[in-house]
């Protein structure tokens, strides 16, 4: 059975009120060219395929357009997406029946009454078993591992099984994640490989947006990573993994094919240490007209930036095809105790969870799992409301 792995789109994402809408369709159109070429079996959606549980209407339009496409790229592809963090697990099953009929798999919620609901047989090639991203408290122990134990009595042919997952794996490089602590990613708190149990080949998984294997004996877990860089931290390559496993109890060959990430996030200065403003100003007017690219300005400042810094900024790149999207100032006496401030642009991109961890920093409380897991599920609770509007 061959699989493509791909994942966190975070479609409909603005980078400091700028759209990406280009950057992923440049992306998609990569993808469709790189299925039509492989003629995977699956293609595997790891969540996160939008930015947020209530994403604009282009950005829906894009993925179901692109649906048909991967569908027309190569006839017979089974296509399973699950929901991640960012989704919204009810929206994302609303057309899942109709969608069921074109061999797309929308899966965004777990159903503890009906686990068959998250096992797909691909006839004569191999199981995909689809567990979206669930808050741990509303998962029942054992869960996972019952939905392996079930493909192996199904199993006769010792056919390959794949699962799919949306989270944070203890022991996973979170290089490019702002609220990370090597126990926390994203506001999800890590999970013992153990968590998945041992009847699976390949563990597909979201969330991480580094690309990384994470080796658990004769199985293999890998984050495909995002084919898009979501900030300007993720200085790592983008790609899809190509996975190939012929039987059951073998390990699969993982091959990665480079995406197209659209314009590419650039950060000046290069070493992305803050320079001086009269500096970093220069390095923006020497930087070359003809790259279409997103640009930081990281600049060191005694105090405050002037007012008018970030027009002399604008001006220094008129006639380039770059974009400057934000200054981020680092004062020379950051050192000094007190709370951090946040930029509105920081603002608009953090999480809230983000926000929460900074607030509980700024009042001198400790923020536990415990209470970073209660906040998440106020969070979860809010979007099931919104969507039972």
């Amino acid at each position: 059975m061959k699989v493509i792995h791909t994942g966190d789109w975070h479609l409909g994402h603005q980078l400091y009120g700028f759209d990406r809408e280009r950057d992923h369709r440049r992306m998609l159109d990569a993808l469709v060219e790189t299925v039509a070429a492989e003629r995977p079996d699956a293609l595997l959606i790891a969540g996160d395929i939008f930015h947020t549980p209530n994403p604009p209407a282009s950005a829906q339009r894009l993925f179901a357009e692109s649906l048909v496409r991967f569908l027309d790229a190569a006839p017979g592809l089974v296509i399973v997406a699950i929901a991640g963090n960012h989704d919204s697990g009810s929206r994302h099953e609303i057309f899942r029946s109709l969608m069921l009929r074109q061999n797309v798999h929308l899966i965004g919620t777990t159903d503890t009454s009906d686990p068959s609901s998250h096992i797909i047989e691909i006839e004569g090639k191999g199981w995909i078993i689809a567990v979206p991203f669930t808050h741990r408290r509303n998962l029942p122990e054992g869960f996972i591992p019952s939905l392996t134990e079930s493909v192996a009595a199904r199993n006769a042919a010792s056919l390959p099984v794949v699962l799919m997952a949306h989270t944070t794996v203890t022991g996973a490089d979170l290089t490019g994640h702002e609220d990370r602590d090597g126990f926390t990613a994203g506001g999800i708190d890590a999970t013992g490989i153990d968590t998945f149990g041992e009847g699976y080949d390949y563990l597909a998984l979201g969330h991480i947006h580094k690309p990384q294997t994470i080796e658990n004996g004769q199985r293999t877990a890998r984050y495909s990573g995002t084919p898009v860089p979501v900030s300007f931290d993720e200085t790592f390559s983008h790609s899809v993994s190509i996975v190939s496993t012929e039987r059951h109890g073998e390990k699969p060959a993982i091959r990665c094919a480079q995406t197209d990430a659209g314009r590419p996030l650039i950060t000046l200065p290069a070493d992305g240490k803050p320079a001086p403003f009269e500096d970093a100003l220069a390095m923006l007017r020497d930087y070359p007209d003809d790259i279409e690219s997103l640009l930081r300005l990281n600049v060191l400042v005694d105090g405050f930036l002037p007012p008018e810094a970030m027009s002399r900024a604008r001006a220094a790149t008129e006639g380039k095809l770059c974009t400057l999207c934000t200054i981020s100032a680092e004062r020379v006496s950051a050192k000094e105790s007190g709370p951090k401030e946040m930029s509105v642009q920081e603002f608009r991109e953090a999480s809230p969870t983000d926000v929460f961890a900074r607030y509980a920093a700024d009042c001198g409380v400790e923020m536990t799992d415990e209470l970073r897991s209660m906040f998440d599920e106020a969070i979860e609770s809010l979007n099931d409301e919104e969507d039972g509007k």
